[in-house]
């Protein structure tokens, strides 16, 4: 039996984590544990409604991805590793700035926009955020459907 660890690229959408789930399901079926990596609320979702474990990296980066309100603010406060995740995303800012200004609507965001939006500091603290979920899960294989991160720490930590 072998672990496996599905990492998708963190946003709320379901387009690779539908492309992921029947693969998951046939690796379950055969007998292998297998766990996602998605910080989404509506991906999460469905992650659990198909009976899989959804791992989250112990890093404020993540809990801004899945909790984007008052309260997952707070949350983020009471990390110690707060302040650099306050101070990655500050360095967001003109970026966001500058999506938020452009011609169209947030409708017309897309992958390459998301990836456009991040700087080096940010990318390393994903980096070190999935390297730590690869430590604490020590997964067989990573399979990834579009985590440039989880590719990264992989090879970094194992050679996955």
């Amino acid at each position: 039996m072998s672990k496996f660890l599905f990492s998708v690229i963190p946003t709320n959408d379901f387009g690779c984590l539908t492309r992921s789930l029947p693969i998951a399901r046939q690796l379950k079926l055969r007998g292998h544990q297998v766990a996602f990596c998605h910080a989404a609320k509506g991906p999460q979702i469905v992650i659990a409604e198909e009976g899989f474990q959804n791992l989250q990296p112990d890093d404020p980066l993540y809990y801004l991805y899945s909790d984007l309100t008052v309260r997952g603010f707070f949350h983020l406060l009471g990390k110690g590793r707060a302040l650099r995740t306050l101070k990655v995303m500050a360095g967001l800012m003109p970026k966001a700035a500058k999506l938020s200004t452009r011609d169209g609507d947030i409708d017309d965001f897309n992958v390459s926009d998301f990836f456009l939006f991040h700087n080096e500091e940010f990318t390393r603290a994903n980096i070190d955020a999935f390297a730590a979920m690869i430590d604490f899960y020590q997964p067989d294989a990573i399979v990834d459907f579009s985590n440039p991160w989880a590719c990264i720490a992989a090879r970094f930590k194992k050679g996955l």
